[in-house]
Formats: C-alpha cells, structure tokens, sequence
C-alpha cells in the first residue's frame, strides 16, 4: 500500500475537511463552517492554516464573535499545498529542457 503523508497525489482527511468548511462558507452557513474548523482541529496533526485561508477562517470567527487563537504569522494560510500550489515541488531548470523527444509514427488504418 501506498504511503499516503508522502504521496502529493493522496487526498487527506484535511482536504476533506476543507472543502466542508468553503462549501459551507460559500453557502452562507458560518456556523456549519465553524463547527467544521472545530472538528479539523480536535485531530492534532491537521494544521488548520495549511489547508484553509486565514481571510476565511478570520471571516467566520468575526462573524460568530469568536476569538481567532492562532497566530497568522506562524502557519502556512493554504498557499504550501502542493495540491493548490502549481509550482509546489517542481524544479524549473531550464537547463534540461534542451533535450529532444522523439515519436513513433504508427500506421492508422
């Protein structure tokens, strides 16, 4: 079986979590979204900040009257992902793009 904390490919539970808290969000349902924040948050090795951003996670507080109890400053704020972050973990050199890449044709009947 496959490694799933390595594989940039897998889906984690705080993916999951995290399209939860912007469906709801996005609905209009901050409290919903809340609750969810709150469930991510009772596993302890789901960063929150990693997988939402903190303008949402800051909008939903406000709007609940909650205070915020992390420190922006010290978290990733969903931008690292390499699942949202195109350029995440891929190594632009241009140094071997020079090579040529040759076809077979094939006969189409």
């Amino acid at each position: 079986m496959a490694d799933i904390k390595s594989d940039p490919e897998s889906v984690r539970l705080g993916h999951i979590y995290a399209l939860l808290v912007e469906y709801y969000y996005r609905s209009g349902d901050k409290q919903q979204a809340f609750e969810e924040i709150q469930k991510m948050k009772s596993y302890p090795d789901i960063d929150v900040n990693y997988y939402l951003e903190y303008n949402m996670i800051k909008d939903i507080y406000a709007t609940l009257g909650e205070a915020m109890d992390e420190d922006p400053n010290d978290a990733n704020h969903g931008t690292s992902d390499p699942l949202y972050d195109p350029n995440a973990g891929f190594d632009y050199n241009d140094d071997n793009m020079d090579q040529s890449i040759e076809f077979e044709e094939e006969e189409v009947f």
